[in-house]
């Protein structure tokens, strides 16, 4: 379920987390995607997803339409993570089945598991 932060949220790193891949595919809402139920995950709500290009990456369940074939994001989508160190500090934007949307200092935005972070103010 996709969880919005109010703006100027922040959280800090109290684990270090290492971005699995570099070029995680990236689509535009109604982009058809090719699930892959044999990848699995311990993250619920999340599914291997392919697009047209064969780009492959992990795709929240909830933004997919599933109703008809081939699937079809129901927003863009951008499979990329961040790496962070211990005591990184982040902008977070939202939250989806256990990954949360960040912005690093640099400038560079993405994905971080939920667990790696804890919320500051």
């Amino acid at each position: 379920m996709l969880t919005a932060f109010p703006p100027g949220s922040r959280a800090r790193a109290v684990l270090p987390y290492r971005r699995p891949y570099e070029a995680p595919f990236r689509a535009a809402a109604g982009t058809a995607v090719d699930p892959d139920p044999t990848q699995e995950t311990d993250i619920e709500g999340w599914v291997w997803a392919s697009d047209p290009e064969g780009r492959g990456g992990w795709v929240p369940l909830a933004w997919l339409d599933r109703s008809r074939q081939p699937w079809r994001l129901t927003r863009d989508f951008d499979a990329l993570e961040l790496s962070v160190e211990v005591g990184e500090e982040v902008a977070i934007h939202f939250a989806e089945s256990g990954f949360v949307m960040a912005t690093a200092p640099s400038g560079e935005t993405g994905w971080l598991p939920d667990g790696v972070l804890e919320r500051l103010g």
